[in-house]
């Protein structure tokens, strides 16, 4: 089994061959950043960035995505109020909401079997997600699974959120 190795102050999954943190804005990707982009969007595995806001996490997220239309299944774990676009399969209403795994986490397992057919993902972790009693286990289970060595894991971080520890 292997485990992954949390980062209290990064807020984040990090295995040992994580490749490193980006800090971005969309506004001023240089050539550079966008190659470094691209090889996380590109390579399967847990990656994560580190952006302003979940809005510019986003940004970044659509910009690749539009533009290398490589993914037909994209998935997202959010918890922000923020609505996800109508094509992006919105992972936390359909665990909690339709599985009701807040309570019964053997369900993820089930999930995770029959439902879970996309070819990317991404988790934007804001600090009430991280503290949610499924995530680390959700996350886990990804690992288990060997999801993460199929498809691409793009783990965000919020600027915003450094200060409200």
């Amino acid at each position: 089994m292997r485990y992954l190795h949390w980062s209290d102050d990064a807020l984040l999954p990090k295995k040992i061959e994580s490749r490193d943190t980006l800090i971005l804005s969309p506004d001023n990707l240089s050539e550079s950043d966008i190659l470094q982009l691209q090889d996380k969007f590109l390579t399967n595995g847990f990656s994560s960035i580190h952006v302003q806001d979940i809005n510019t996490g986003r940004a970044i997220i659509k910009l690749f995505l539009d533009t290398h239309e490589v993914y037909n299944n994209v998935a997202c774990l959010t918890i922000t109020k923020n609505p996800l676009k109508n094509c992006i399969f919105d992972i936390f209403h359909e665990i909690i909401y339709n599985h009701n795994i807040d309570t019964n986490f053997r369900l993820l397992d089930e999930f995770l079997l029959e439902e879970f057919y996309f070819d990317f993902m991404w988790v934007e972790t804001t600090q009430q997600l991280y503290a949610a009693s499924w995530y680390h286990d959700f996350i886990q289970k990804i690992v288990d699974s060997n999801i993460d060595k199929h498809i691409p894991v793009i783990v965000i971080t919020y600027k915003d959120e450094e200060n409200r520890c």
